[in-house]
């Protein structure tokens, strides 16, 4: 394995972009944006977007599901998000709760609400809203970040991908986040294109895991200076 890391940086793309993330081909992620008038929609309201991370519809700062309890996890990721539609029920048998989050309902603390915002609808009826039945929304403020973790894989359908769509605040002042990808462990190092896959997040973008991606990847938004605002919405597919 190449210990090299990889800089995606595709301020627009015309169609959809496929990358390999691994030698057999088995993990891989497409690049893709939202039509011009949905870029355009998310810019003119991006304010109106952000300020629902302190109405009603966002849970907690700093607060998760990690294994099956409400725990703090300051150390692990700041920032505002809420579950919405098919969130899955919380289990007991997480066998790697550190890196794997689940934004999720249980009977003590639900974060989970039963509709999308009417703000948001336009991303999820462009999206599909037959092909992803679970939403979370992350709101991201410039000292915020998320640590690398994979998502909760339980009850997914077969052969779903998880799209992450990526929405920031006009400012030429702020610098683009970045979502960084790498293996979770030695052995898929071995087989991985690269060791680390950085991706420039540009405002519209549409990042797609697919195959191994969802499971021998982790993903997540790191902690850098000067960084724009930033509202990230995560589109999965449950049983």
């Amino acid at each position: 394995m190449t210990s090299k890391i990889l800089k995606i940086d595709i301020p627009f793309v015309s169609g959809q972009a496929k990358i390999f993330l691994n030698n057999d081909h088995s993990a891989w992620i497409t690049l893709e944006y939202l039509p011009q008038e949905l870029r355009k929609y998310a810019e003119e309201n991006f304010q109106k977007l952000f300020d629902l991370r302190d109405g009603t519809n966002t849970t907690t700062l700093r607060n998760t599901i990690v294994e099956d309890k409400l725990v703090s996890c300051a150390l692990e990721c700041e920032h505002y998000y809420q579950s919405y539609l098919k969130t899955p029920p919380l289990v007991a048998n997480v066998t790697d709760f550190k890196k794997n989050y689940m934004f999720a309902s249980s009977t003590e603390a639900s974060n989970t609400k039963d509709s999308v915002p009417e703000l948001f609808q336009p991303f999820h009826k462009y999206l599909g809203e037959v092909d992803y039945n679970q939403l979370v929304i992350n709101w991201y403020e410039r000292d915020m970040f998320l640590k690398n973790h994979t998502d909760w894989l339980g009850g997914m359908k077969k052969e779903a991908n998880i799209a992450l769509v990526n929405l920031n605040r006009k400012d030429a002042n702020c610098e683009k986040r970045t979502l960084v990808i790498v293996p979770t462990n030695r052995k898929f190092k071995k087989t991985s294109a690269y060791n680390t896959f950085n991706i420039k997040l540009h405002h519209g973008l549409i990042v797609k895991l697919y195959g191994k991606a969802k499971s021998d990847y982790s993903h997540g938004i790191p902690l850098a200076e000067n960084q724009v605002d930033r509202i990230g919405v995560t589109f999965r597919s449950y049983e």
